[in-house]
């Protein structure tokens, strides 16, 4: 700023330089923006704790895999295929994600389905059984976490149940049910 004035002071016009600069800083803000946006959003993703290393998220988009890498620019997934998915920061701050991994998460299995004809207690007493044996094998259950069971509709021709599982790891007790 003095030395503008001095060149003022001095005769010499300053005006335009001014505009140079001005026109100058227009260009490189430009030139920025992406990378100032994956920026301020990847310190997003990294204080706001969403994800970690080692989650598997899947994406508004079906983009599915483990988190390996957050960092200021880029997140980065390792699909089932062992594919490595690069997503700018901008574009993982604005999406819906869904984390698999979140600690100490229920686990609903989505509603089940018997007919009037079948022996409701001996359905409630298998899927006490079933939640029972999926716990023995699936290290993702603490001590100390129950698995519930309960009755939601009464649909037509059929009874509707629900399976209710605490865990730490949520995706390894659903592989296990599913097994």
């Amino acid at each position: 700023m003095s030395a503008m004035l001095s060149l003022d002071v001095l005769g010499v016009n300053v005006t335009p330089l001014v505009a140079g600069l001005g026109l100058g800083g227009l260009a490189v803000a430009l030139a920025l923006q992406p990378t100032l946006s994956n920026l301020f959003a990847g310190t997003y993703v990294i204080t706001e704790g969403v994800v970690s290393v080692g989650d598997y998220i899947e994406m508004e988009d079906g983009v599915t895999g483990y988190v390996v890498d957050v960092n200021w620019r880029s997140t980065r997934l390792r699909t089932w295929t062992n594919n490595l998915v690069i997503i700018p920061n901008s574009r993982f701050a604005e999406t819906i994600i869904t984390n698999y991994n979140s600690r100490m998460s229920p686990s609903r299995v989505p509603d089940l389905r018997r007919g009037y004809e079948s022996d409701l207690h001996r359905v409630e007493q298998v899927s006490h059984e079933v939640m029972d044996r999926v716990a023995g094998r699936a290290s993702g259950i603490g001590a100390g976490l129950r698995a519930y069971f309960g009755y939601c509709d009464v649909r037509g021709e059929h009874v509707d149940f629900w399976l209710f599982v605490q865990a730490k790891d949520r995706l390894r007790v659903l592989k296990c049910a599913a097994s």
